[in-house]
C-alpha cells in the first residue's frame, strides 16, 4: 500500500498525496516569466477541466432531477386522490354532525378553522391618524451605510463627523489586499 498523507486543501476538504507530491509540490515554485507564463496556462486548462466536470454533473443531475420530479407527482397525484375521497366522506359525515372526525390508527381528519385574512391598503396609515390610533404605526429606525460611509471621515480604524467626533458603534476592518486571477478567454 502507498505511502498517503492528507493535505488540506483551502476549501477545507482533505485531499489524499504521496508523501513524494506533497515535498514535490511545497518545493516548487515560479522563478521568472515563462514560468509564470506556464501557471497562468495550467490554471486556464484547470478552468476548462472544471467547466466540463460541472456540465457533465449539471447534466446528469438534470436527468435524476426529472426522474425525481415525475416520481414525486406521481406520490402526490395519489395522495390528492385519497385526501379528496376523506374530504368527500368526512363532509357527508358532517352532515348529521358538524363536528364530526375521522380517526384510524395511522391518522386523525377534521376540520378546522383557518384565521382570517386581514389586507392592509396603503390608505391604512392615513385613517389610523385620523380615528387617533396612531399608536398602532411603527416606524423603523436604520443606518443609511451608503450615506453615512460618504459623510465621515475613516482614521485608525473608526468613523469620526466633519467636526471629529466619534461615531460610537461603528468599527471599520481594513479590508486588506486579495489576489486576482482572470483567465483570458
Amino acid at each position: 500500500m502507498e505511502d498517503l498523507e492528507i493535505y488540506e486543501a483551502t476549501s477545507g476538504d482533505p485531499t489524499f498525496y504521496d508523501r513524494d507530491e506533497i515535498a514535490e509540490r511545497k518545493a516548487w515554485s515560479i522563478t521568472d516569466d515563462g514560468g509564470a507564463v506556464w501557471a497562468t496556462r495550467r490554471l486556464k486548462e484547470l478552468e476548462e477541466e472544471k467547466r466540463r466536470k460541472e456540465k457533465m454533473a449539471d447534466e446528469e443531475i438534470s436527468r435524476l432531477e426529472l426522474w425525481k420530479d415525475k416520481e414525486l407527482k406521481k406520490i402526490e397525484n395519489e395522495k390528492e386522490f385519497f385526501t379528496n375521497h376523506l374530504s368527500s366522506y368526512l363532509m357527508r359525515l358532517r352532515e348529521n354532525n358538524p363536528k364530526a372526525k375521522i380517526e384510524t390508527p395511522y391518522a386523525k381528519v377534521s376540520m378546522r378553522k383557518n384565521p382570517d385574512k386581514w389586507i392592509y391598503k396603503d390608505d391604512v396609515i392615513n385613517s389610523l391618524k385620523r380615528t387617533d390610533m396612531s399608536a398602532f404605526i411603527r416606524v423603523k429606525e436604520e443606518v443609511d451605510k451608503v450615506g453615512l460611509k460618504k459623510a465621515v471621515t475613516v482614521k485608525d480604524g473608526k468613523a469620526y463627523t466633519a467636526y471629529g467626533e466619534e461615531i460610537e458603534g461603528v468599527e471599520i476592518i481594513d479590508g486588506g489586499e486579495s489576489l486576482s486571477i482572470k483567465i483570458e478567454n
